[in-house]
């Protein structure tokens, strides 16, 4: 964190009395108001909502309260803020970032950071959807094939299942 405090002379000040022993400049303090600037760089988990698999959209959210012993003294400002991660994670991709001040119902103010996460369709298609038709056509074929081959459609059946089986389970592990 980063803290950067100064001081906006906008009033005028008085002198120390000569029986100080050092020359010192009295400024007023209503009149000259004290800055402290600080930068924050957070991390925080997210909770994932996967109702809508592979076509949802995470909304994670953060929120930095001031307590009630500081509200008096401070005002949060939101004049500049970045997302300094990567734009496209293993499954997600950064689509929109947001800060915000809001108020709460007992008059403090709280800074609400949102960041919007979508799937990355590509990897869908290429390692779920993609297998499962062509798996699905190569089962669905053998029931065109003569009846002397009838050991053959079990065994191909059994085996394109069991594949399909072993992809659920892969993606179901991984995306819930």
């Amino acid at each position: 964190m980063i803290k950067r405090k100064y001081i906006k002379f906008s009033g005028g000040y008085k002198i120390s009395k000569i029986y100080e022993n050092e020359n010192i400049q009295y400024f007023s303090g209503k009149e000259n108001p004290l800055h402290m600037r600080r930068f924050y760089n957070q991390r925080f988990l997210c909770d994932y909502e996967l109702d809508w698999y592979p076509f949802d959209i995470q909304h994670c959210n953060m929120r930095m309260e001031i307590t009630s012993s500081q509200s008096p003294f401070i005002q949060p400002i939101v004049e500049f803020y970045e997302y300094l991660g990567k734009k496209l994670l293993t499954q997600y991709e950064v689509r929109d970032f947001m800060m915000d001040i809001q108020n709460t119902d007992e008059g403090i103010q709280e800074v609400f950071v949102t960041i919007n996460l979508g799937r990355q369709l590509f990897g869908v298609v290429l390692n779920i959807i993609i297998p499962t038709v062509v798996l699905n056509v190569i089962s669905y074929s053998t029931n065109f094939y003569k009846e002397e081959y009838f050991e053959t459609v079990i065994a191909i059946n059994l085996t394109t299942m069991l594949v399909i089986v072993t992809l659920f389970v892969s993606v179901s592990s991984r995306a819930f």
